[in-house]
């Protein structure tokens, strides 16, 4: 194995690193890894919901962002730190994690 692989990480973030990712990046991905049901009761808005245990047979769904800002976020923290591994594991260059819901109120 060549040294330096898979040696890319995510960044976990909070609100205000979360609203400055989205004031200056034009495409922005907000991916709630969260199930179905969850995600028709609350979402953020403009958010896309994949949850996490289809997320890697769904990557292809999200290609478009292989090379711009993913943000990922669950209800607890522990989906979105999975979902962020996959994501980084599977070449996405920019993978923020959220982590809790809660620490997002929309203005």
């Amino acid at each position: 194995m060549k040294k330096g692989l898979f040696t890319r990480k995510y960044k976990r973030i909070k609100t205000k690193e979360l609203i400055n990712l989205l004031e200056t990046n034009k495409d922005v991905l907000l991916l709630d890894v969260r199930g179905e049901d969850e995600y028709k009761e609350y979402s953020i808005n403009n958010s896309i919901n994949i949850p996490v245990y289809e997320l890697f047979e769904r990557l292809d769904e999200i290609e478009y962002y292989h090379n711009k800002c993913i943000i990922v976020y669950c209800s607890s923290g522990i989906r979105s730190k999975v979902a962020s591994q996959i994501l980084i594991e599977n070449g996405f260059l920019y993978v923020y994690d959220l982590g809790l819901i809660t620490y997002y109120k929309e203005p």
